[in-house]
């Protein structure tokens, strides 16, 4: 499920998909190339940038909000693995004394077996049972066998959302199979494609500035920046936004090579073709 989500962020096919707008963006730029002083193209190149900008922050904001989807989940289940421990510990104490009486507690042992089968869907673990009619759990993880549940004693795992870790005792754990598992494995892939988007947007704004910077707008303004990131964000993809100077004065694209203000200088869209070309060589 978590798969098919981050699939259909991306995967996106119309018009407000990522890959769509960032074709009119750079089409845009190509406009203002060949029309350097164009108010109009200037104003639409300023409102794709402005939509380049909410599409990054967009999705970012959904692949977050996936990450706290799974979290919450694993949370959830990582409760119910210690609710499960603390009932088969029960019923393991209750076994022993019935079988010490000289008894045959089945019905008990059914009840064990039920929890049993809850707990190997959430997470891979062995068992064995002893002569006193107990049985050991161990849970099979990256750190090797770890005794859940042993007689009428049982361990309790947490998960500590800061760091994304299920914690047995005071080290952290990753279970080798199970519906934690599953989603461990989706937590990783989301923040893969998050890791991939922040990467993407950074670029982008740094190699549009680089450039930019050495450009000049129609007023003779230079060394502005297109876009800027706000680092109280996380990542690039949440924190880009077209810089407010450009938002508030089109002239200050700089579509050109030159200082179109300076006597004898003619202004040109050199510097919207270069960046224009960053489309094929970058990105």
């Amino acid at each position: 499920e978590v798969l098919s989500k981050v699939e259909a962020i991306f995967m996106e096919p119309s018009e407000t998909g990522l890959s769509s707008i960032l074709d009119m963006f750079w089409g845009a730029w190509e406009d203002l190339s060949n029309n350097a002083e164009n108010s109009a193209i200037r104003t639409t190149l300023k409102e794709l940038a402005k939509t380049v900008a909410e599409t990054f922050n967009h999705l970012s904001s959904q692949l977050h909000t996936i990450l706290d989807d799974v979290n919450s989940i694993v949370d959830i289940r990582v409760t119910e693995i210690n609710t499960y421990a603390e009932q088969i510990a029960n019923l393991n104490k209750q076994i022993a004394a019935i079988q010490l009486a000289g008894d045959q507690p089945n019905d008990l042992k059914d009840r064990r077996d039920i929890l049993l089968d809850k707990l190997a869907s959430l997470v891979d673990y062995s068992y064995t049972e002893k002569v006193d009619g107990t049985v050991t759990i161990t849970l099979n993880s990256d750190s090797g066998e770890l005794v859940l549940v042993e007689g009428d004693t049982f361990k309790q795992l947490t998960f500590d959302v800061s760091s994304e870790k299920i914690i047995y005792d005071t080290t952290s754990i990753l279970t080798s199979n199970g519906e934690l598992k599953g989603l461990e494995d989706a937590r990783q892939m989301t923040t893969n494609y998050l890791d991939i988007l922040n990467t993407f947007a950074y670029n982008l704004a740094d190699g549009i500035n680089t450039l930019h910077k050495t450009g000049f707008g129609l007023d003779g303004s230079t060394n502005i920046a297109f876009f800027k990131i706000d680092p109280s964000k996380d990542g690039a993809a949440a924190g880009i936004y077209l810089n407010s100077e450009i938002d508030e004065d089109v002239s200050k694209i700089a579509a050109s090579s030159v200082d179109p203000t300076n006597a004898g200088e003619v202004g040109n869209g050199d510097k919207a073709l270069e960046i224009y070309q960053l489309a094929r060589k970058v990105f």
